[in-house]
This record gives structure tokens, C-alpha cells and sequence, in this order.
């Protein structure tokens, strides 16, 4: 309880920021097809945002209907979420270069929760550049045996390397991102909380694992 306590103090930043980012497009997909009955249809708005540098190791890649969060320490790259499906890899992959970030220093990929626009492009970039795949137990189950709407077959299931705990610590680097479960939009959903750097200041932030239409 410690945890989710601090976490709430701190987490109205990053969801501000998420929100403003995504009206933020520089390209128009064509190509959408209709969302599936009871989903908004924002959520599969494919539109590119620009990849933007929120502060000076935090990262911000996606579409108007989910992006991912790169956070840059000093032993490689941590990714929260990986989109929905193998060609949004890509778009991560070419955000991260023009932002100047190398996609081969990818190290960590934290699920937030196991719906298919979050989990769906984790297996290609942990295949790719050798990334170690965290989710919550609960979710990793919820994931396997879950098969429509936002976990409908566009969205390929990924590996597991670790099952995330509630209060757990993960380090790579100088940087040490600690996880919240947050149960709700999904069984088992968690956020996280770690340190962002502007100015020469460190600042703790958190990252909800939730989205704006939940």
C-alpha cells in the first residue's frame, strides 16, 4: 500500500503528458478499418506522433491510439509497452533512431498490462535485439486466454522473461524503475515509478498503466 500511496501523488504528470502528446500527429493513416463493436474507435487511430523528448531520458514514440515510453539509463534502454503488432515495431524502432537513441541498446521491455495494444509488438523486439519481456503474472495468464477485442488476433502473445510484482525494483544502469499494482482496466495491470532528468534536476515520475479510454 506504500506504493500505490506514492504513486498517486506522482502520477498526474506522465497522464497529462500522454494525453497532450497524442493530439500531437504529423501524418494520417488511411488505411484504418473499423474498430470492433463496443471499442472506441479512437484506439485504432493509427496516426503517427512525432517522436518527442519529454525530458532528458524520457522518451515518447506512438500513434494517436497508444504509444510506448523509452527511458534511457546508463546500461541501455528500458521500453514501457510495445504497441500492437509488428508493424508498429517499426515505427518504434525509426522513432527511437530520430531521437538518436540506438534500438540496439533496447535491454527491458515492461508490460503494463496484457491488452494486445501494450503486449503486440514485444515478441519482435525481444526476437530482434535480445530484450528481456516483465509482466504481471496475472496478466501473462489473462493475455494467453483472452482472444477478442483489444486482444484480438492482430496482436501477436509474447514471451515472458519475469513476472512483475507489486513493490518490485528493477534496475539497469544508474536508473531503478519500481512497479505498482494497479488492478482494474485489466486483472493485473501495474504502473510505474522512476526517476526523470531535466536541467541537471532529477525528478520521480510515474507511468499509469492505464490509458485515457478506460
Amino acid at each position: 500500500m506504500y506504493y500505490i500511496a506514492k504513486a498517486k501523488n506522482i502520477l498526474f504528470t506522465l497522464f497529462c503528458c500522454c494525453i497532450l502528446l497524442s493530439n500531437v500527429a504529423y501524418a494520417q493513416d488511411k488505411s484504418q478499418t473499423a474498430p470492433p463493436p463496443n471499442l472506441p474507435s479512437e484506439l485504432f487511430d493509427n496516426t503517427p506522433l512525432t517522436p518527442t523528448k519529454v525530458f532528458d531520458n524520457l522518451y515518447c514514440i506512438g500513434t494517436k491510439s497508444v504509444v510506448v515510453w523509452a527511458l534511457q539509463t546508463s546500461d541501455g534502454i528500458i521500453l514501457i509497452d510495445s504497441m500492437w503488432d509488428n508493424n508498429d515495431t517499426q515505427l518504434i524502432i525509426d522513432g527511437m533512431k530520430k531521437l538518436g537513441l540506438n534500438p540496439q541498446d533496447l535491454k527491458y521491455i515492461l508490460i503494463s498490462h496484457g491488452h494486445g495494444d501494450h503486449y503486440g509488438g514485444a515478441q519482435y523486439l525481444k526476437d530482434k535485439y535480445n530484450a528481456k519481456i516483465f509482466m504481471s503474472n496475472t496478466d501473462f495468464y489473462y493475455m494467453n486466454n483472452t482472444f477478442d477485442g483489444a486482444n484480438g488476433s492482430r496482436s501477436p502473445k509474447c514471451t515472458v522473461d519475469e513476472f512483475l510484482t507489486d513493490g518490485q525494483q528493477i534496475t539497469l544502469g544508474d536508473t531503478t524503475v519500481t512497479v505498482v499494482s494497479t488492478p482494474g482496466h485489466s486483472p493485473g495491470c501495474v504502473s510505474f515509478i522512476f526517476p526523470v532528468k531535466t536541467q541537471g534536476k532529477t525528478y520521480m515520475a510515474a507511468q499509469w498503466g492505464w490509458h485515457r479510454y478506460s
